[in-house]
C-alpha cells in the first residue's frame, strides 16, 4: 500500500516518484507535482500528503481518506 495520498487531480493511488533535486512528489500518470522543497526541513511525502479544505480528494471515497 502507498505511503501517499492518492493524486488530487487524476485519483492515482500507487505510481509516484521523488526527484531529489528539487525535492517534489510528482505523480507519473498525470505529471502532477507536489510543492517543491529546496531544503530537507520536511519530507515531500509530508508536503503532497497535506491537502486544503477545497482540495478534497477527486476521485476517491470517503472510506479511502
Amino acid at each position: 500500500m502507498s505511503q501517499y495520498k492518492p493524486c488530487p487531480f487524476c485519483g492515482e493511488k500507487e505510481n509516484f516518484s521523488m526527484p531529489r533535486d528539487p525535492y517534489r512528489v510528482r505523480c507519473e500518470k498525470c505529471k502532477a507535482q507536489g510543492p517543491t522543497i529546496y531544503e530537507k526541513q520536511e519530507p515531500p511525502m509530508d508536503r503532497w500528503n497535506k491537502r486544503t479544505e477545497s482540495q478534497g480528494d477527486i476521485g476517491v471515497s470517503e472510506g479511502e481518506k
